[in-house]
């Protein structure tokens, strides 16, 4: 059966916009949304992103099936928040043992990146974390089963495999918004991950409305 990801994935863009730096109130989240999750980037020190295979279950979200590509994608429990999904996230995604490795930092500076339209009814909050390991050593995801990884990719290289389609909408906007220039930090620039360290990179407020 033919893929139809790409054109999924362009008509997405060209309907719901870029990514904001904003976040969403609880009210509005559960008004104008099906659902909400984390959609989260991982680079090394190359400033390459760590790329991930899907081996699980079909995705309601944006369609993604056992063969796609994708980086960590996680979809939001109740009342939890971004910061608590990332952490969550990859917890389940690469396993336990690498959440608690002290291998991933955050940019002080710049992680919350902002919201964008995952897929239909589907909201998106977007993050930037690093890999402080060394990345010719590849480690296994050891979570539920439902990703591989593959390894390190450069942004524009992302864009040649069949990725989720929220997944390419996602990167496609980070990239023509500039907000993967200049990714790599100085050491001094990031801290341990932690929900504290997330939390202290969001928007100081959130944004709620009743339309």
């Amino acid at each position: 059966m033919r893929r139809v990801y790409s054109i999924i994935a362009y008509n997405l863009t060209s309907v719901f916009g870029m990514v904001e730096r904003i976040l969403s109130g609880e009210r509005e989240v559960a008004e104008r949304y099906r659902k909400v999750g984390v959609v989260v980037f991982v680079f090394n020190n190359r400033e390459e992103i760590l790329l991930l295979e899907e081996r699980g279950k079909v995705h309601d979200t944006d369609g993604a099936r056992i063969g796609d590509f994708s980086v960590i994608c996680e979809t939001a429990n109740h009342g939890e928040d971004w910061a608590e999904n990332i952490v969550r996230g990859i917890q389940e995604e690469l396993g336990t043992e690498v959440l608690e490795s002290g291998r991933f930092a955050v940019d002080t500076q710049r992680c919350f990146i902002g919201e964008s339209v995952f897929g239909p009814d589907v909201l998106a909050r977007v993050a930037v974390l690093h890999y402080m390991g060394n990345p010719n050593d590849i480690f296994s995801a050891t979570g539920d089963g439902e990703v591989a990884v593959v390894g390190w990719q450069k942004q524009q290289e992302l864009l040649n495999y069949p990725l989720r389609s929220g997944v390419r909408k996602i990167l496609e906007e980070c990239i023509k918004g500039g907000h993967f220039k200049n990714i790599a930090r100085t050491q001094n620039q990031l801290v341990p991950l932690s929900l504290d360290s997330l939390r202290a990179t969001g928007p100081t407020c959130t944004v709620d409305t009743n339309s």
